[in-house]
This record gives C-alpha cells, sequence and structure tokens, in this order.
C-alpha cells in the first residue's frame, strides 16, 4: 500500500468523471446512450434529484478503480517506468478480460443493442486507457 500514489489515484478518479461527463454528454454519446438505453428525458430529469448522491458514488467507485488499476500497473512494473506500449497494452488487457466481457452479457442475455455495448465499451475502455497513463505518470 505505500507504493500507491495516492495523488496519481485521485486524479485518475477525477479524469474517469470527467471523460463521463464528457463521453455521456448529449453533443457526443448522450442521446444515442438514453435513445439504446430506453431512458426518456423524463427519467433523466427525475434522476437529477438525487444527482449528488449518484456523483458521490460514482467517484467512490472510480476511486476504487484507480486503486486497483494502480495496484496492477504497480505489480506489473509499468508505474515509475514513464508512460510505454506496454502502460496501455495492460489497460487494452484489463479492459478486453474483465470489463468487456461483463458489458457484452447485456447484449447477449438482456438483448440490448451493439451500438449500445460500443457506447458503453469504448467509454471504459477509454476511461482505463486515460486512467492508466495517468497513474504512471504522476509521481
Amino acid at each position: 500500500m505505500a507504493d500507491i500514489n495516492f495523488l496519481a489515484v485521485l486524479l485518475a478518479g477525477v479524469a474517469h468523471v470527467a471523460l463521463g461527463v464528457f463521453w455521456y454528454h448529449p453533443k457526443v454519446f448522450g442521446n444515442a446512450w438514453m435513445q439504446l438505453s430506453g431512458m426518456s428525458p423524463e427519467a433523466i430529469e427525475r434522476g437529477k434529484k438525487h444527482m449528488l448522491l449518484k456523483t458521490v458514488v460514482a467517484f467512490a467507485a472510480a476511486l476504487a478503480m484507480a486503486y486497483m488499476l494502480s495496484t496492477v500497473l504497480f505489480m506489473s512494473g509499468q508505474v515509475g517506468a514513464g508512460i510505454t506500449f506496454d502502460t496501455f497494452l495492460w489497460a487494452l488487457l484489463l479492459w478486453a478480460g474483465f470489463i468487456f466481457p461483463v458489458m457484452l452479457g447485456a447484449v447477449l442475455w438482456e438483448a440490448k443493442s451493439t451500438v449500445l455495448l460500443a457506447i458503453n465499451s469504448g467509454y471504459w475502455l477509454c476511461a482505463v486507457v486515460l486512467m492508466s497513463g495517468i497513474i504512471v505518470l504522476v509521481r
């Protein structure tokens, strides 16, 4: 635990949430996501009632993910080596081995759209790559 850079974890968590705000903005993928998820504008509006709580929980989850990602990158020798191809290869492998298969279940078992899979899993791929870059860069 002493080898974890908590500033890097914090910054990676913030970047994760910021990427989500951008990615799911109506002018980016937000409108398509809303339609493909079956979310109505009214449901989104009702959800704003608990936006602070949702944001806090999402940020806590982002910090947990950043911490675990930092641990994996440290154990694989990436932390302290600067950004290398291997940094992004680790991010891609973690996404392909853990995140994408779970998200694929929504297409296979919940009849969700492959376009929705692309939007959501693309977000997670970008998030893991972004967070990995921050973790190995911040010393």
